[in-house]
């Protein structure tokens, strides 16, 4: 057994937890939600809708900071 084996029975329950109470996020939340942009219409469930702007806003804030990052480490390279 190695120093990090007890960690992943550990990791794995709190990703079971976390799919658990998202389940039932979306159990909740199955009210149907009418969006128009431009020409587009479409409805999905409320749920879906807040998570996929959930994973919108994760996904715009990790390039974010991976453009900074990049930024930063080009000053670094010319100081």
């Amino acid at each position: 057994m190695g120093k990090n084996s007890g960690g992943f029975g550990f990791r794995l329950a709190v990703f079971i937890i976390i799919i658990l109470l998202f389940a039932v996020f979306l159990f909740q939340n199955t009210q149907s939600v009418s969006i128009t942009y431009i020409a587009w219409s479409f409805s999905l469930p409320k749920g879906l809708l807040m998570f996929g702007s959930l994973l919108v806003g994760i996904i715009a804030g990790l390039m974010l900071g991976w453009l900074a990052y990049g930024r930063k480490k080009k000053e670094k390279i010319h100081l």
